[in-house]
């Protein structure tokens, strides 16, 4: 039954599928193509890694938070982007990682007899077009040499379970979660805010990963009991706009084009007995970078 292609989305004919265990099972995964590559290496690959506590022997390792090294190469973010680089050989497992100054492929042959692999760089995903680049690094425990490209793509000879690293040069590659933005300027406008009507405490949090767009949040503490609805009313632009939630929980989240852009709200709700409620107006912005860089995540 498990053999069937349509198995993920069936299902066990006397069970049924665990949506949660996905992400665990995705966890041991990397931990695995994570390990295979340090043993495959020789330990010339390592990445920092953090223990998962899980449930039901969902017990491992977690990879990501932070940089690590591939041979020579520091500040190596991973990076598991679909399609940066394509595999023909489903035999050669593939990790993918950048730092700023190259994109680079771990490939390992999963077989025990040699494997033969043609590669093609994805332009979109690297910021360059391959079909310009003359040709790549190839890394292995047997050191590093040259290999052609044409059009973008090269052919790559394994050994029985070796390991190589592809390295493209001058890859543009810029992920704001692995960066560290400046200081924040001080400003007049709140990044929180918080406010308490009766029992119901309303919340609200800019959250922004880089300087410029960022998204309001905004949430209220009524549970079913104590409000039929929660309308929400926006203003960004002079005009106000307001939408409702029905069901528990009440929150809402709304894009802002920009940091320099604050956010003028209120809620109102209604109890199942017919009293009404309504907070005052509120504003929340986020923080506004000063004129400093930002600066690479490091260890």
């Amino acid at each position: 039954l498990v053999q069937d292609p349509a198995y993920p989305f069936v299902g066990p004919d006397q069970s049924t599928i665990y949506y949660h265990h996905i992400v665990p099972h995705l966890s041991w995964t990397i931990d695995y193509l994570m390990a295979d590559a340090e043993l495959l290496s020789d330990g010339r690959i390592e990445f920092p890694s953090l223990r998962e506590n899980g449930y039901a022997f969902f017990d491992g390792k977690v990879f990501g938070h932070a940089p690590g090294k591939i041979f020579d190469e520091n500040d190596c973010w991973l990076w598991l982007q679909r399609g940066a680089i394509v595999v023909s050989n489903p035999q050669i497992n593939t990790l993918t990682a950048y730092n700023d100054k190259k994109f680079l492929a771990i490939l390992t042959n999963q077989d025990t007899r040699a494997q033969t692999a043609g590669i093609y760089l994805s332009r979109q995903a690297l910021g360059i077009d391959p079909k310009t680049l003359k040709s790549v690094t190839m890394r292995s425990l047997d050191g590093a040499r040259q290999v052609a490209l044409n059009e973008g793509m090269a052919e790559l000879k394994f050994k029985p379970r070796e390991l190589l690293v592809v390295e493209v040069e001058d890859a543009e590659i810029e992920i704001a979660a692995h960066r560290a933005p400046a200081e924040p300027a001080p400003g007049n406008i709140p990044t929180e805010v918080e406010t308490k009507i009766g029992e119901i405490t309303v919340k609200a949090a800019a959250i922004a990963v880089a300087p410029g767009p960022w998204d309001a949040f905004i949430w209220c503490t009524a549970g079913d009991g104590q409000a039929k609805s929660v309308t929400f009313e926006t203003n960004v632009d002079g005009t106000w706009k307001s939408q409702a939630d029905n069901d528990y929980p009440f929150e809402f989240s709304i894009p802002i084009a920009s940091s320099e852009i604050p956010l003028q709200f209120r809620l109102h709700w209604e109890s199942p007995s017919g009293e009404k409620f309504r907070t005052g107006d509120l504003m929340i912005g986020a923080a506004r970078p000063s004129r400093a860089t930002s600066r690479s995540v490091k260890k």
